[in-house]
């Protein structure tokens, strides 16, 4: 699992779970499923997902490890997916 704060509008969260990322505009009162431009797996869910950063603009980056790596702490095993859940 992965936590990311809005860096503009600390108010607005993300969490990186095992079904996908969740965005929260209000301090995590609320959350709903912000899986855009994020790779579906076969069975129809996003895999999980170990790390997330939001730049300035908006943008969330996710990282995400291919169920075939052998080394989870090698970063070249890393798949990177990146997509706008919000805009400033």
């Amino acid at each position: 699992m992965a936590l990311a704060i809005d860096p503009v509008v600390p108010a607005a969260l993300y969490a990186g779970t095992a079904s996908g990322v969740f965005a929260s505009a209000d301090g995590a009162k609320s959350w709903t499923a912000a899986n855009d431009g994020l790779p579906i797996e076969a069975n129809g869910h996003v895999g999980p997902l170990s790390a997330l950063v939001v730049d300035p603009a908006g943008t969330v980056y996710a990282g995400q490890q291919p169920q075939n790596s052998n080394n989870p702490h090698s970063v070249s095993q890393y798949d990177v997916a990146c997509f706008q859940v919000s805009q400033h």
